[in-house]
């Protein structure tokens, strides 16, 4: 639609990035004045409102800019490596096996327990990942787009009724935390957790970036893109390690954020084409832009209460899917 002003739109997003930034920091349960939000950010010290932004707010803000990006980047980089237009992060089985980890760690189950929660997320995710590689024969070096899609469906659902029997026989006071993990959260960010995620989003950017031609070459198929020279056992091991480590940091920081990595590159490719030269970055500050609006309307639709990111990100992004399906015929 507006292929021929990729750049300037590109140019245009990272301009407007900063003032998504401080609209998120300005709206919420508490609305701050414009004022008193630039009087705390050139370092007056307001008290309250000090507070609400250094410590609740700004670690929101930037932790949903940092999870929209990632998720968006690993979709990407996901419905790309398996040519699958359905693909999205989780499906490698991460956010199942993150949040299968993460239940147990709220639940006390075992030695899970013991472990910080954005770790057994990180840990659970790997391992989900490991376990849908192995079955779909990553061992013999044999592993193709449908063998790992389905492995990764069914490992999904295995990790997933565990996950509910867990919650079905641990204490149900610990129910409201684990569902609303599942469903996604920024209520409980901290500055000390981005680092981190910081590190992998934009070491895994500039690596797509470099790699930006044979990932391209992979939108023909594995077949052509090894006639190409492209090694693809390299590639296929490179970008699932790529999309498990954006999937599994960025479960660990919000919890199961579902539809962003699937709706984001189509909304990238929709507005800036299918090259990864405009894909990668664009991919990654749509996701940014749309999970702090996401996490916007969760802290100010129902205020003082607060919706999990899950459930306006479900009802924004499955009409937008829906038309997409239609109007361009996906198959």
């Amino acid at each position: 639609m507006f292929r021929h002003y990729s750049w300037p739109l590109l140019y245009l997003a990272i301009l407007f990035f900063p003032a998504s930034i401080i609209a998120g920091l300005a709206l919420g349960g508490v609305p701050l004045p414009l004022e008193s939000l630039l009087n705390i950010l050139t370092g007056e010290q307001n008290s309250v409102s000090d507070l609400i932004i250094t410590e609740l707010r700004m670690p929101r803000v930037l932790g949903a800019a940092l999870v929209g990006g990632a998720l968006g980047l690993a979709g990407a980089l996901a419905q790309t490596l398996f040519r699958n237009p359905l693909a999205d992060p989780y499906l490698l089985g991460v956010a199942n096996g993150a949040s299968l980890l993460v239940v147990m760690h709220i639940f006390g189950w075992s030695i899970v327990a013991l472990l910080p929660i954005s770790l057994s997320a990180f840990i659970g995710g790997l391992a989900a990942f490991s376990l849908v590689w192995f079955c779909a024969g990553g061992r013999k070096g044999q592993v193709y787009p449908l063998t790992l899609t389905l492995a990764g469906v069914a490992i999904a659902a295995l990790l997933s009724a565990l996950t509910t029997l867990i919650m079905l026989l641990g204490d149900q006071r610990a129910l409201g935390p684990a569902l609303r993990w599942m469903l996604g959260s920024l209520s409980g960010a901290e500055l000390n957790q981005l680092p981190f995620l910081t590190i992998t989003l934009v070491g895994s950017s500039l690596l797509a970036w470099h790699r930006r031609r044979q990932l391209d070459a992979l939108l023909m198929g594995w077949n052509k893109a090894q006639t190409l020279g492209v090694n693809i056992k390299k590639e296929r091991l490179l970008w699932c390690g790529v999309i498990v480590l954006l999937s599994a940091t960025s479960v660990a920081l919000a919890g199961a954020v579902g539809f962003v990595g699937l709706v984001v590159p189509h909304l990238t490719r929709l507005l800036l084409g299918a090259s990864h030269r405009y894909l990668i970055p664009g991919s990654v500050l749509i996701g940014a832009f749309l999970l702090m609006w996401v996490d916007i309307l969760c802290r100010t639709l129902l205020a003082p209460e607060e919706l999990p990111l899950g459930i306006p990100m479900a009802l924004l992004a499955v009409p937008l899917l829906l038309s997409l399906l239609r109007k361009h015929h996906v198959h």
